[in-house]
């Protein structure tokens, strides 16, 4: 056994303790695929299929980057030019001004366009769709449901404001409406069909509120059983961690973007601490004064709020995935990344 394999299973063994992780697994992976480390504890195997989270938007921003490559459609595009009639008037209102019509798709790759998240902030007299989820409150969002939402709230900038970034869901489910223009079909079925196209076996899209034939969610101790919501917005997906290593590998090796213009995509913008985002993708970093004893690498592909991470490490030319599969305590999964790291440095 070599001393990175070693390392993980150490690791894993130590998280195993952890009170409210149930179940986690992890994969280590060189870019070019000729070397692989797994480990797993609790109720996960490597091969354990779970929930990805808001991993699911590096896979929507991929199949628009695409069409931008392939010369189908521009990034300045503007989402009613795109899907005529489909966008309400005032679903981007901020200070009296209605920037509905100046929102592009690079404003919605880039979580610039400052439009309010339907689920993470709350509308007046009620608790945000994210409470829901956490305390398991179970109901389906429809497109429709989601226009309806952000319509309630306030914008928070004007999309491209200089220097203005915010993360939030709502841009991804309107990349919803682009997809299925640009392909005139399901986005379920464009899914599934890059899943094909990358061999990735045991990766599907949600459709069934009753599929359980993975590893449910938690937060904190309990299972978070929501699967009404997660059929309803056509994009949450199920995968492993051996599948989103076969995902990031196309997408840093130029499936979805030219590899030789990947830096691009680079153009972070802070969203909150410790995170920013470019186009489509988001970085993981620590500043060195933060990290003493040891210089902690940046990460560049998506995590998700359930403690899932797919990530690209350029400085190791390694592939990280894997999940903590826990929604109160996601920071855990960065911290067990982390140290899985510290062998190759």
């Amino acid at each position: 056994m070599d001393r990175v394999q070693e390392n993980m299973n150490h690791i894993l063994k130590k998280l195993d303790r952890t009170p409210r992780v149930a179940g986690a697994a992890f994969r280590l992976e060189t870019l070019n695929g000729t070397r692989a480390w797994t480990a797993s504890c609790g109720e996960m195997t490597p091969e354990s299929r779970w929930y990805i989270a808001s991993i699911n938007k590096i896979f929507l921003s991929s199949l628009v980057l695409r069409a931008v490559r392939d010369g189908r459609i521009s990034l300045e595009e503007t989402l009613t030019g795109v899907c005529p009639g489909e966008i309400p008037e005032g679903l981007h209102r901020y200070r009296g001004v209605d920037y509905t019509g100046r929102i592009t798709l690079r404003h919605l790759l880039s979580m610039t366009s400052g439009l309010p998240c339907y689920l993470s902030d709350r509308p007046a007299g009620k608790i945000s769709g994210m409470k829901e989820l956490e305390l398991g409150m179970d109901r389906s969002w429809s497109t429709g449901e989601v226009l309806e939402r952000v319509l309630s709230l306030p914008a928070h900038f004007p999309p491209g404001a200089p220097g203005r970034a915010r993360y939030g869901d709502t841009g991804h489910q309107l990349l919803n409406l682009v997809i299925r223009k640009l392909e005139n079909r399901p986005v379920p079925e464009v899914l599934t069909e890059l899943f094909r196209e990358l061999d990735m076996n045991d990766t599907r899209v949600i459709r069934d509120p009753g599929d359980r034939d993975f590893v449910l969610p938690r937060y904190r101790r309990e299972i978070r059983d929501v699967g009404k919501y997660l059929s309803s917005t056509e994009n949450d997906i199920v995968s492993t961690a051996g599948d989103l290593a076969r995902f990031l590998r196309a997408f840093f090796q130029g499936a979805f973007w030219p590899a030789g213009d990947l830096y691009s995509l680079m153009d972070w913008k802070n969203i909150f601490f410790p995170f920013r985002y470019g186009l489509g993708i988001q970085q993981f970093y620590t500043p060195r004064i933060l990290s003493p004893f040891g210089n902690v690498p940046d990460f560049n592909g998506h995590c998700g709020s359930t403690g899932s991470l797919a990530f690209y490490v350029e400085d190791l030319d390694l592939l990280i995935t894997g999940t903590v599969n826990q929604q109160d305590y996601p920071q855990l999964a960065f911290r067990t990344a982390i140290r899985l790291l510290e062998v190759f440095r």
